[in-house]
């Protein structure tokens, strides 16, 4: 063969290209190729970089979902507090007022108790006027003026 470049030319039975023959060629081609694969990094670059740009403001919308849902957990938490602390103190004044309440009652009873005596002794006193009413009515006795 006549001339010994590229793999086409050492080979028999294959035909030359028309770009063996130039010189320039093969460096052109080693520049389109360099081209071709820089601006495919560059759009893998920006695939990935997109990717991860989605990736985070999916984190994010999670994070601040995540986030929602302990604020709601803590004020939760807070509001238990405050209901236990309001029912233990709710609590502590219920059990006062029932023994305020019982205390009342026990005097309630022994003050019906006592009237219900006062009562029974006012109509006592009752009969006995009245019997000695009767009394002095039957036996016709008037007493004599004092001095």
């Amino acid at each position: 063969p006549r001339g010994t470049r590229g793999a086409a030319a050492t080979r028999p039975g294959r035909r030359r290209c028309k770009h063996d023959r130039t010189p320039q060629v093969p460096g052109r081609a080693a520049r389109l190729n360099a081209a071709q694969e820089q601006d495919l990094r560059r759009a893998f670059r920006a695939r990935v970089l997109d990717r991860r740009r989605e990736l985070d403001a999916l984190r994010k919308a999670r994070d601040e979902k995540c986030a929602g849902w302990i604020e709601r957990a803590k004020r939760g938490e807070a509001d238990l507090r405050w209901s236990r602390e309001t029912s233990a103190t709710l609590r502590r004044q219920g059990e006062g007022l029932a023994e305020r309440h019982r205390a009342i009652r026990e005097r309630a009873r022994a003050a019906a108790k006592e009237r219900k005596r006062l009562v029974d002794e006012l109509v006592l006193e009752k009969r006995t006027k009245k019997s000695l009413t009767r009394q002095l009515a039957e036996d016709d006795y008037r007493p004599e003026p004092g001095p």
